[in-house]
């Protein structure tokens, strides 16, 4: 049986970006359902947590790509 390396970078990543959209969920449904709108802090901190999530999606799409044996499946088609 294969031992697992846990890559604890990647939780704390995952972790962070599952804030982040928490964040973003939280302020749409708050300019939504509340009709609240946004301060300078919270416009600030929402274009950031859309940044720190495009990022960490991004790290995770490139390491995914740099996995020898993974193979999408649209790639078998694509000869």
């Amino acid at each position: 049986m294969k031992k697992l390396k846990i890559k604890w970078g990647n939780v704390i990543k995952l972790i962070i970006g599952l804030i982040c959209i928490g964040v973003i969920l939280h302020d749409f449904y708050y300019l939504t359902i509340k009709f609240g709108c946004f301060t300078w802090f919270g416009l600030f901190t929402n274009l950031m947590c859309w940044v720190i999530v495009g990022m960490i999606y991004e790290d995770f799409e490139e390491q995914i790509k740099n996995i020898p044996s993974y193979q999408p499946k649209h790639a078998k088609d694509i000869k």
